[in-house]
């Protein structure tokens, strides 16, 4: 047990690739545990009606600004957020991948698509109704969390991360990052404007999406640095 913490840090210490990565990774559990301490808390304020505040000031303040105009911008922009829509998208974005880099391409698809079964599931655990105020467009499923705000933010943020680290051109970056934000904000707003979320299920998609996505990162990072340990050791 004692040469194998010695050998460990020898590793650790060899190079500022391994340290950093090192790093990394326990950041990103960090990052990890406190997201899914904030999901928890969340879900369970959220059927204890301790964020029935929080949800009726921002839906009303939302409802009183709908007009048919911007009702039928806000059902274009849920559209963006669907599954069929963002299923289709990431197909696209992976066969460009696939072209370059296929490993790329595979993790990109496997991501995705366990993350729309993983709200599907939490759908299935936590069994929110959706709210019946005034709703303008149908939905069956259960409310919480919001699938279009986790699977647009999983899929955003999917796009995001390979196209930061494949580029350097930093308007490319820039742009990117901007055109992600916008489109997962706008789309987490249209689920209430149109009545069939409540402001917490799309902060819980939020935060669900983000747990996904880091984990995703921490899983690549953790592969990387036990093959540069295991070459290490060798």
């Amino acid at each position: 047990m004692h040469k194998q913490a010695v050998r460990f840090f020898k590793f650790l210490f060899s190079s500022r690739l391994n340290f950093a990565l090192f790093l990394q990774i326990f950041a990103v559990v960090l990052i990890s545990l406190v997201s899914l301490y904030v999901f928890l808390k969340i879900s369970h304020d959220v059927f204890e009606s301790e964020l029935f505040l929080f949800d009726s000031t921002l839906t009303n303040f939302l409802f009183s600004l709908r007009s048919p105009m911007l009702t039928d911008i806000m059902i274009s922009i849920t559209s963006l957020g669907s599954v069929y829509v963002l299923l289709i998208a990431s197909l696209s974005v992976a066969f460009y991948l696939f072209i370059k880099r296929r490993r790329d391409a595979v993790i990109y698809l496997m991501f995705l698509y366990s993350g729309v079964f993983l709200n599907l599931i939490l759908k299935l655990m936590y069994q929110r109704p959706r709210p019946s105020l005034h709703p303008l467009i149908n939905e069956n499923t259960y409310s919480f969390p919001s699938g279009h705000a986790m699977n647009s933010f999983v899929f955003f943020s999917a796009m995001t991360y390979l196209v930061l680290r494949q580029t350097k051109n930093k308007k490319l970056r820039s742009l990117v990052l901007i055109v992600s934000i916008a489109a997962v904000l706008a789309i987490g707003v249209s689920r209430v404007y149109l009545g069939v979320h409540y402001p917490s299920d799309v902060v819980a998609g939020y935060i669900a999406g983000f747990l996904w996505f880091v984990s995703a990162i921490l899983l690549e990072k953790t592969i990387i640095f036990d093959r540069l340990y295991k070459s290490f050791r060798k």
